[in-house]
């Protein structure tokens, strides 16, 4: 989603109120997929201040994740500020805190996608008490307890384990 910020980028001091909603299906970050299930909902300003541009904006949006330990799926409610500077050089290095101004036009929906996967958690869980996944069998232990030993052996020691058990 590109917004048009051509009314504010020649003048000095000015300022733009942004207040849109960009439409994401999901986005795959760090291992993890994210599917949305409301829009990104962008509430903020762009202010010129000495010919750059600066965004600020607060997001809301909803998405559905697994849980980290039993993998169900979760819904999940989220807000994430937002803070880009744009400018209009075209001395625009890689390294540079700036992006780039196109057309009179800023890309609203790329800072924000970025902005999403630095602010995300890495882990979300169903809830604090979550008791996972049987490392063994694979059953999800909130349901109850499996039938596998609790004994745990050293893998290291396991073919001794097996041994004695043959005589």
């Amino acid at each position: 989603m590109k917004i048009d910020v051509s009314k504010i980028v020649k003048a000095e001091g000015a300022c733009q109120a942004v207040s849109v909603e960009i439409s994401v299906d999901k986005i795959d970050f760090n291992g993890q997929e994210f599917l949305f299930t409301a829009p990104l909902k962008v509430e903020g300003t762009v202010k010129n201040n000495g010919g750059n541009l600066y965004l600020d904006a607060a997001v809301q949006t909803q998405f559905v994740v697994n849980c980290a330990r039993c993998l169900k799926e979760i819904t999940e409610d989220f807000e994430f500020d937002v803070n880009e500077s744009y400018t209009q050089s075209e001395k625009i290095g890689e390294d540079s805190v700036f992006l780039p101004i196109v057309s009179n036009t800023v890309d609203l929906q790329s800072a924000v996608e970025e902005n999403f996967c630095t602010s995300v958690p890495f882990v979300f869980l169903c809830n604090e008490d979550c008791k996972g996944l049987c490392h063994t069998c694979g059953k999800d232990l909130n349901d109850g307890p499996c039938d596998c030993e609790d004994e745990e052996i050293d893998p290291r020691l396991a073919a001794l384990k097996a041994f004695l058990k043959n005589d």
